[in-house]
């Protein structure tokens, strides 16, 4: 999920929820990580390589 200005009480990617959201007021990103979700601000965004 990408999003310019991300404000929400709660995110669910397939079968995963995070309800305690970080509010960003900058472009940032939510995406799996290991089952869980994570979210990044895109300027700090890492996606790991396996």
């Amino acid at each position: 999920i990408a999003s310019v200005c991300l404000e929400a009480s709660l995110l669910q990617i397939g079968g995963a929820i995070l309800r305690e959201v970080p509010a960003f007021s900058e472009p940032s990103v939510a995406h799996l990580r290991e089952d869980n979700i994570v979210v990044e601000r895109l300027n700090e965004l890492k996606f790991v390589e396996e």
